[in-house]
């Protein structure tokens, strides 16, 4: 199903590359948000909880 839809966007005239912007863009922000959350339980706050453990597992998935 993905190569036909790459050949439909080919077919189109619609470079690829454009279809990945979102998606890094994404990963980004989560990366970001969640670091930052980190940062502060761990330092700031100095409660890095159980919470925070299962953040960081799931943060592994969203690749």
């Amino acid at each position: 199903m993905a190569a036909a839809d790459a050949a439909a966007v080919a077919a189109a005239g619609i470079p690829y590359s454009t279809n990945i912007g979102l998606p890094i863009f994404e990963l980004i922000l989560v990366w970001t948000t969640v670091s930052l959350r980190i940062w502060v339980r761990k330092f700031l706050v100095k409660n890095f909880g159980l919470d925070d453990w299962f953040i960081l597992s799931a943060l592994q998935f969203s690749m």
